[in-house]
């Protein structure tokens, strides 16, 4: 018999490396927006940007620093993905998790 599992409260992403992990407590606002009605073209230059209260945080022991997200580009994203599938082009996100110039996200400062 198999078992269900609900989810659990806490982070919804989580990443943990030899000396520090980082955290995020929610999903992509892009999601939230898109469920709410917004399309990318609805939030012109805001589109992808993730507000200071949604940040990730870098943890290293009882330290907990904000790190800005980087602006999300689902619309260019999916695309680059679906091409490096059918190996017209690399993957989107290499190794490092630096995205290349096709894919159109860039990191903010």
């Amino acid at each position: 018999m198999g078992q269900l599992a609900a989810r659990r409260p806490g982070p919804r992403f989580r990443a943990t490396g030899t000396s520090a992990t980082y955290v995020i407590q929610d999903v992509d606002g892009q999601e939230a927006q898109l469920r709410g009605g917004a399309s990318p073209s609805s939030k012109g230059e805001q589109r992808g940007v993730e507000p200071p209260e949604r940040w990730g945080h870098l943890r290293r022991g009882e330290a907990a620093e904000p790190v800005p997200s980087a602006r999300g580009a689902w619309n260019l994203f999916y695309p680059a993905f679906a091409a490096a599938v059918r190996g017209t082009q690399p993957t989107p996100v290499d190794l490092q998790g630096t995205p290349p110039s096709h894919c159109g996200s860039q990191r903010r400062p």
